[in-house]
C-alpha cells in the first residue's frame, strides 16, 4: 500500500461548516484516509492510497462540494487590491457633502441601487467571493 500525504489550499472555505463539509466529500472517496481541513488556514490535509484514488479526482470532489482547490490565491489578493482602490476613490469624496445632498432630495431607486451596491462591496470583501 503506497499512502500518500499530501495538503492542498481550497478557497472558499469561511467556516467550521466548510471545514466539515469538505471533510465528509474526502472521506466518501475510496482510499482516502485522515482527512484534515481547516478553514482559517484554508488548507486540507489527507492521506490517500495511489492505487487506489489520484489527485484529480480528489481536486474534483472538492470543486463538486462547491470549493475551489489548489488556487494560488491571486483572487484573493486582486480582491484585496479592488478594495483598497475603492477606498481610497471614496475617500476622495466628501462625504457628509454627499449625504446631505442625499438627505435634502428625494430618494430614488438610483440611490437605493447605489448604496446596496456599495454594501456589496462590504459583503464580498468580508466574506469573500
Amino acid at each position: 500500500m503506497a499512502t500518500i500525504e499530501t495538503t492542498i489550499s481550497v478557497d472558499g472555505m469561511h467556516c467550521a461548516s466548510c471545514a466539515a463539509t469538505v471533510e465528509r466529500m474526502l472521506g466518501r472517496l475510496d482510499g482516502v484516509t485522515a482527512v484534515q481541513a481547516s478553514y482559517s488556514n484554508g488548507q486540507v490535509t489527507f492521506a490517500y492510497d495511489d492505487r487506489v484514488q489520484n489527485i484529480a479526482a480528489i481536486r474534483q470532489a472538492i470543486r463538486e462540494a462547491g470549493y475551489s482547490p489548489g488556487s494560488s490565491g491571486l483572487i484573493r489578493y486582486a480582491g484585496l487590491a479592488f478594495i483598497a482602490a475603492m477606498i481610497v476613490l471614496l475617500s476622495s469624496f466628501h462625504p457628509m457633502h454627499m449625504v446631505k445632498n442625499l438627505l435634502s432630495q428625494e430618494v430614488t431607486y438610483g440611490i437605493i441601487f447605489t448604496i446596496g451596491l456599495i454594501t456589496g462591496l462590504h459583503c464580498i470583501g468580508m466574506c469573500g467571493a
